[in-house]
């Protein structure tokens, strides 16, 4: 009985590594496009700077330098 159970653990299964080797690479494709997408389009998501942060964030920076 153990020699049946090493020889099926130490046996590659080619019939259940195929369907998870295709979902692993659809995974990997939807993260990429994904990735892809936020990489891209962060700035849009986020938007530019608010402007009148400005001078606060120069009055802060003067402070911690003085």
């Amino acid at each position: 009985m153990q020699v049946k159970v090493k020889k099926l653990v130490e046996k590659p299964d080619r019939f259940r590594k195929a369907p998870k080797e295709k979902e692993a690479q659809i995974a990997k494709e939807i993260y990429e496009a994904l990735n892809e997408q936020l990489t891209t389009k962060l700035f849009q998501l986020i938007g530019p700077p608010v402007p009148y942060l400005d001078p606060a964030f120069e009055a802060l920076v003067y402070l911690a330098i003085s």
